[in-house]
């Protein structure tokens, strides 16, 4: 299974529960049911085909949330650079995203609500996060 999801931008600002407003940059959230549909065992990838990861810094944010959007736990916070210096991507308009707990989806039901954030005011509007099932 294979699902692609396109990021729009932020509607409103998010209020982290440690109380880091984000404001800008680019929001998607995945509902439980997709992660139920990779058997919890999701592989993410994040495209970007008019962007260069390895050039322009971004913020990658996500969060555990509930059905009517509540923050309950954050589960990605680094920068891209740092993310592709670990992993040794070499591909500038791609890069896998960071685990996540898909066991805390499981158990509790939650949505995840993924943020991108650029470091250097630059657009991305073209960014999506893809869904591939590990076998």
């Amino acid at each position: 299974m294979s699902a692609n999801f396109k990021f729009k931008p932020i509607s409103s600002p998010i209020v982290d529960v440690t109380e880091e407003i984000i404001d800008s940059g680019y929001e998607l959230i995945i509902p439980y049911a997709v992660f139920e549909n990779c058997r919890f065992s999701a592989e993410m990838i994040l495209y970007c085909p008019t962007g260069d990861f390895l050039k322009n810094q971004v913020m990658l944010h996500a969060w555990t949330i509930t059905n009517n959007n509540q923050i309950v736990k954050k589960q990605t916070h680094i920068l891209s650079n740092d993310w592709v210096e670990v992993n040794n991507f070499s591909q500038p308009t791609s890069i896998y995203w960071p685990d996540i707990q898909q066991s805390d989806i499981e158990d509790y039901k939650y949505d995840m609500l993924f943020v991108v954030q650029p470091m250097m005011g630059n657009e991305l509007p073209e960014l999506v996060l893809e869904f591939e099932m590990i076998k």
